[in-house]
């Protein structure tokens, strides 16, 4: 979460603990979201196919962000993309309805024009690092699609020396960062993201 952090400024961080419902629904926390035109939400997430409207994004201490609760009380009117780096969290219901039924489309009743979301549950080391480089790219892209697509085929062609040096090189990452990463590597084959479910699950919708 360091790093992403470093992709922004100004910006707010509620990391651990303090990832709760009532930090995130506080008056500072809400102005800060009605401004910002990136939030991203690094948690995990749950989507229940009985009943859609049931999805919800996992916080600190076992507290729910519930798609009616972001239906109802998220206003991010200014937000041009919304990342949740989580599990299952572009999962939609169609059966039903015409219409889509997912997290993503009580993001997008909220405000957000576009949302990356994933579609299984994601390495956290590969979402962290395709998250990056969609953030690091996407000014040079006409679009989060493409731009995501560009960070996708990247982590597919990494070599674990390849992440190392992006990582000190074009992301200043400390050494005890570069640490823990490379620790993380030693539990991959090399290259440690050709397969397609560690590089493919993201998907981009929305403008």
């Amino acid at each position: 979460m360091e790093l992403l952090r470093r992709q922004f400024s100004p910006h707010q961080v509620l990391r651990r603990d303090q990832a709760t419902r009532a930090n995130l629904t506080e008056p500072h926390s809400q102005t800060f979201l009605e401004q910002s035109h990136a939030v991203h939400f690094g948690c995990h997430g749950e989507f229940d196919e009985a009943n859609p409207l049931n999805a919800y994004l996992k916080l600190a201490n076992g507290e729910k962000l519930t798609f009616l609760e972001i239906f109802n009380g998220l206003n991010i009117p200014l937000c041009r993309l919304l990342v949740l780096s989580a599990c299952k969290t572009g999962l939609v219901e169609t059966s039903h309805t015409d219409d889509y039924v997912g997290l993503s489309s009580a993001f997008f009743y909220a405000g957000a024009r576009t949302v990356v979301a994933s579609l299984w549950n994601v390495d956290e080391l590969a979402a962290t690092l395709v998250t990056l480089r969609l953030y690091q790219i996407l000014p040079d892209y006409p679009s989060v699609t493409v731009a995501l697509q560009a960070a996708q085929t990247w982590l597919r062609g990494l070599s674990s020396a390849d992440v190392l040096d992006w990582l000190k090189q074009e992301q200043q990452a400390t050494e005890e960062e570069v640490e823990e990463v490379e620790d993380r590597l030693d539990l991959f084959y090399d290259p440690p993201f050709a397969e397609a479910c560690y590089w493919s699950a993201f998907t981009a919708t929305g403008l």
